[in-house]
């Protein structure tokens, strides 16, 4: 019988994770696996303020927009497929909010920030049963980044996503089932170790 996963790929902005789920979306209904791909923020009530806000929100409401578009997407997106029978892949989800928002403390209160983050989000969100945590240096994001963008915002600054980086790396440490993919890669090289780790989590042979 099938078992149910729900998967969360992270990283900082730039290392192509949005595209490598579009491909392991395909790929796992290929192989038979049902699925439900979904993002955050969503494009709910509570995702559309965070998504369209025009400039960067004060930390406390930013926080709380997080904290209840994600109740939200549990509540009517992940639980629901899980219990159809469906695995599900997200881009972003409660990791996110760790390693971005953990950046609002000072740097010796940045830890229990974190923390209390991740504990308000699992007091209703379900830890996901592994993460892909896609690896890239910050100056290899930005490039990309520039290269795709008329410009950044103001918040994608090498010492910010730096800072993001060092978040993930609590988060991850934290973490039982981490799968590391060598974001530096070419996209199809990218996509190989992708479709390796998802064979390996969901029992398939490639």
């Amino acid at each position: 019988m099938e078992t149910q996963r729900l998967i969360a790929f992270e990283g900082i902005d730039g290392t192509g994770k949005s595209t490598q789920i579009e491909r392991a979306e395909v790929w796992l209904r290929q192989m038979g696996i049902r699925i439900c791909k979904t993002f955050e923020p969503t494009n709910g009530q509570f995702g559309r303020q965070i998504r369209t806000a025009k400039t960067r929100l004060a930390p406390e409401l930013e926080r709380q927009l997080f904290l209840d578009d994600r109740r939200e997407h549990v509540q009517t997106c992940i639980l629901p497929a899980l219990r159809r029978g469906e695995s599900v892949l997200t881009d972003r989800y409660l990791y996110s909010s760790v390693a971005y928002q953990g950046l609002h403390a000072p740097s010796c209160q940045r830890e229990q920030l974190m923390q209390d983050i991740c504990e308000q989000n699992l007091a209703f969100a379900p830890q996901a049963d592994a993460i892909l945590y896609f690896d890239l240096p910050v100056s290899c994001a930005l490039s990309r980044m520039q290269a795709h963008r008329a410009q950044l915002d103001p918040f994608e600054t090498a010492e910010n996503l730096t800072q993001v980086r060092k978040g993930y790396d609590w988060v991850l440490a934290h973490h039982p089932a981490v799968h590391r993919i060598d974001a530096s890669q070419t996209e199809t090289a990218v996509w190989h170790e992708v479709r390796e780790t998802l064979a390996k989590i969901f029992g398939l042979n490639i």
